[in-house]
């Protein structure tokens, strides 16, 4: 319905289908189901699609303000890329300039941007980031909570986790908090890869 009362044909067809009123309660079958993509920040979105596709496997669909021949019509004043990572889906956004990128000190928990593995595949990839010269920290845990996790960034500084909730062995991980100014020298050659809290500095 609109401010000034006046009904609107949305409104108009629900009424006469007998659908839900939009001011009760949700209705199970029009609960939100999960988060459909995650739009992340990039400054050069070839150079992010490069990483994403071989650090994590990440399968491009569709792009976004390219030229006139992609397949998406939707205009854009920049490039963004839709990939999937597994089941989620995740929208590239590349903005030069744009203010909001973390910078190298930044210390905040959040936003970060968690991927889901299993047990088995957290250690491979604990593997894979180690032959891939990424800096990494972990495997941490977070008692009580069943879960551990492995934090790393991208090329443009984005906080990234992966981790694995239950069937992870515990005893094998450590706690401790993230210190991702030392995760963000990740594109440094010989940077080693598995950070233990003893290798942090001023410890």
């Amino acid at each position: 319905m609109k401010p000034n009362g006046e009904v609107t044909g949305r409104e108009r067809s629900r009424r006469e289908s007998g659908g839900p009123s939009p001011d009760g309660p949700i209705p199970a079958d029009h609960q939100v189901r999960q988060i459909d993509h995650v739009g992340m920040m990039v400054r050069n979105v070839d150079v992010a699609e490069r990483w994403y596709v071989e650090v994590l496997g990440a399968v491009p669909f569709e792009r976004v303000g390219y030229d006139v021949n992609t397949t998406t019509k939707m205009r854009s004043p920049y490039r963004h890329l839709f990939v999937m990572i597994g089941d989620q889906r995740l929208e590239l956004v590349e903005g030069p300039d744009w203010r909001g990128f973390t910078r190298p000190d930044d210390y905040a928990m959040s936003p970060h941007y968690a991927f889901a593995v299993t047990p088995e595949a957290l250690d491979w990839y604990l593997d894979r980031f180690d032959a891939m010269g990424i800096a990494y920290q972990g495997p941490i845990v977070h008692p009580p909570m069943p879960v551990a996790s492995v934090y790393f960034t991208d090329p443009d500084s984005n906080h990234l986790e992966l981790s694995a909730w239950e069937g992870y062995d515990l005893d094998r991980g450590y706690t401790d908090y993230v210190r991702w100014d030392d995760l963000h020298q990740s594109t440094v050659p010989d940077r080693p890869g598995h950070l233990r809290p003893d290798q942090f500095a001023g410890q």
